[in-house]
């Protein structure tokens, strides 16, 4: 440790790895890994944008894409969530014309919460809709047509959505170019 640095907390690091070894160990006492199976985590977590579970700007901050939580709840897609997301909040900073407090920031997160249509609160599921889902999804699957062009196309991919607009809503144009 260098002079005037924070010692470095190690347990959350620790908990993670022996979080893990529990998991792995948990699925290969069910047989769903081989016992001697070494296995190397990649990858990360994500939030899904219902409901949204932080705040996307602050003083000199603004979140987009996984940060954000915008991965679409219903697949785990967010790869045009993380782009649109991009796009709108460089319209917000070059908006913000250098003043990138947070007041000045804030339609963004607006704007955020229009285009992914972000609830505040989780939408009421009622337990019929769980039995309806589970009976029927058996069947749907099945059939390719549905899964293709209602599944991937509508539901994943959501191919139906419009594109985001390519005015910018910014009330400023760079004079520079970078």
């Amino acid at each position: 440790m260098c002079e005037g640095e924070e010692p470095v907390d190690d347990e959350p690091e620790e908990r993670h790895l022996t979080a893990t070894a529990d998991f792995v160990s948990f699925l290969q006492a069910r047989h769903k890994l081989p016992v001697r199976m070494q296995c190397r985590w990649r990858g990360h977590a994500y939030l899904v944008s219902t409901p949204p579970r932080r705040h996307v700007v602050d003083d000199g901050v603004v979140l987009v894409g996984d940060a954000a939580g915008l991965a679409y709840p219903s697949g785990g897609e967010g790869i045009r969530p993380a782009v649109e997301s991009g796009v709108m909040a460089a319209r917000a900073i070059l908006a913000a014309d250098h003043r990138y407090e947070r007041a000045n920031l804030q339609p963004y997160e607006q704007q955020l919460r229009d285009r992914f249509k972000l609830e505040s609160e989780p939408p009421d599921r009622r337990p019929w809709q769980a039995t309806l889902a589970a009976t029927l999804a058996p069947w749907f699957f099945d059939a390719r047509w549905l899964v293709r062009h209602q599944v991937l196309d509508r539901w994943f991919l959501r191919a139906g959505e419009p594109a985001l607009d390519s005015k910018s809503q910014a009330t400023r144009t760079p004079s520079t170019r970078m």
